[in-house]
């Protein structure tokens, strides 16, 4: 099979310029001796023992590639006696030699010397097919690129999972270890398209505005709610903020969408309920992660000789999917136990990730694809104050028409006092939680977060929810009756 002895080509050298592949060629430049090279007339590049070369791209092929079958599949022969092959059959993948010269970048010449070496050991490989006559190495063997398995990545998440849910929910550093792992540089990663991973908000991008919906099932409340929406439609105070998808019991984030459709169909209100949907604008520059075109990351540019790119390549397939994995549907009754994990990514995200982030762009679970769920963590959550001269009063209402083309009419009246000035009253937010929310007397540095929202006050709609629609997949349920002597072992 061979044309020469192995121990021949097992002793020749080659040097860094008789290698095109980049990583392998750097790797000799800076590990090589300065032997001459058996491929040119070159003396002073320094130069790899051609079994040393034959060595890593046996690790890379057993790594990225997989040997195909030197017979044709049942199909293949069940096509052949159907006479629709027109009687050929072409063995999948590239020839062994053209492998290796492509993977290493180098001469046939070379890629046949290699091929030669490798062929001359006694290799163990992993092949899922049988070959009787053919070794792994034999000039006749054919080879194809495996697909990229992120499987280790999938039970690592898993895992991060069942030990939040099930072993332990605080101070565990096996899943701050995994979510590391999974979120490490994500910041440096591509995105098709001109996509970006990481988005900045606020003036001068492309992310001004949050659209923002409270339902209410009193009128009382809602009047309230529209007197004060920099407080009552804004994200609540920790005493009063539920566990979400993205935040635990008593830390409050900011909930939004890019638009009223979306926000509306994620409060999810009942029928005969109202619902206050208000426009905040971001006043601040804020970082978000873009967990929908995450999915669009782009192919990770690197080495097959790199023992570390596989995993990367891994890595980038497994956080294609981490936004569908995030967002999924969760049912009411499951939300305690389904949201631990996504409330943890969050947690990292906002706190112990580098860099940290403001908040996160998810897909919306309850609206369409023509938009998006925006939820910005606790310390970006702060809306501002509106500044009211001291000894305002605000006055809501609302009148009904009996004429139903007409509808309600929500108003709102600022009472100021006659005299000019504008001295704001910096207690007043205090003031009301502690009133309307029955707080305690809060103090007066009870928050320092800055100011990252405000909210039109001129943008503000009341929906009055009249019917729910679903947009559903119908599938017929199959019936039938046999008579018992059609079972088979009990067999359905």
């Amino acid at each position: 099979m061979q044309n020469q002895d192995p121990r021949n080509t097992e002793e020749k050298r080659i040097c860094a310029d008789c290698i095109n592949e980049e990583y392998l060629s750097d790797e000799i430049r800076n590990s090589g001796d300065a032997l001459p090279c058996s491929y040119c007339s070159g003396n002073g590049t320094p130069s790899w023992a051609l079994s040393e070369l034959a060595d890593r791209v046996h690790t890379a092929i057993q790594e990225h590639y997989q040997r195909t079958s030197d017979q044709p599949s049942a199909f293949d022969l069940a096509m052949s006696h159907a006479g629709l092959d027109h009687g050929t059959w072409y063995r999948e993948g590239s020839p062994i030699q053209e492998t290796i010269e492509e993977l290493a970048k180098v001469s046939g010449e070379v890629a046949e010397d290699i091929r030669a070496v490798l062929d001359s050991w006694d290799l163990e490989t992993d092949d899922s097919h049988h070959f009787e006559d053919e070794t792994p190495y034999d000039a006749e063997a054919h080879y194809e690129e495996k697909g990229i398995n992120p499987q280790e990545w999938e039970d690592q998440w898993q895992e991060f999972e069942f030990a939040l849910t099930e072993e332990s929910r605080f101070f565990n550093h096996g899943a701050a270890d995994i979510l590391s792992s999974v979120f490490a540089n994500i910041h440096t990663l591509p995105a098709v398209k001109g996509l970006e991973i990481i988005q900045e908000a606020g003036p001068g991008t492309s992310h001004t505005h949050i659209y923002r919906a409270r339902a209410f099932q009193s009128t009382e409340e809602l009047l309230e709610a529209i007197k004060r929406p920099d407080l009552l439609l804004g994200a609540p105070p920790p005493k009063m903020a539920t566990a979400g998808r993205m935040n635990a019991r008593g830390i409050s984030v900011f909930y939004g969408a890019s638009n009223p459709d979306i926000a509306l169909a994620e409060v999810r209100p009942p029928v005969g309920s109202k619902v206050a949907m208000a426009y905040f604008e971001i006043i601040e520059p804020l970082k978000l992660l873009n967990l929908i075109n995450l999915e669009q990351l782009d192919f990770i540019k690197g080495s097959l000789f790199d023992p570390s790119y596989g995993k990367e390549l891994e890595r980038a397939s497994f956080l294609r999917t981490l936004g569908n994995r995030l967002a999924r549907p969760v049912m009411p009754s499951d939300q305690d136990i389904d949201y631990i994990a996504t409330q943890a990514v969050a947690d990292y995200l906002a706190n112990y990730s580098s860099p940290t982030f403001d908040g996160i762009i998810f897909k919306s679970v309850q609206g369409t694809d023509d938009g998006y769920n925006i939820v910005l963590f606790h310390r970006a959550a702060r809306v501002e104050t509106i500044a009211l001269p001291k000894g305002a009063e605000i006055d809501s209402g609302l009148s009904s028409s009996s004429e139903e083309e007409l509808g309600d009419h929500y108003s709102v009246v600022e009472w100021v006092p006659e005299e000019k000035g504008t001295d704001t009253a910096r207690k007043d937010p205090i003031a009301f939680y502690s009133t309307f929310l029955k707080f305690t007397e809060l103090p007066d540095n009870f928050d320092q977060r800055a100011n990252t929202l405000r909210v039109d006050t001129s943008k503000i709609d009341i929906h009055s929810v009249k019917a729910a629609k679903f947009e559903t997949r119908k599938r017929p349920v199959e019936r039938m009756r046999i008579a018992n002597k059609d079972l088979r072992n009990g067999d359905f």
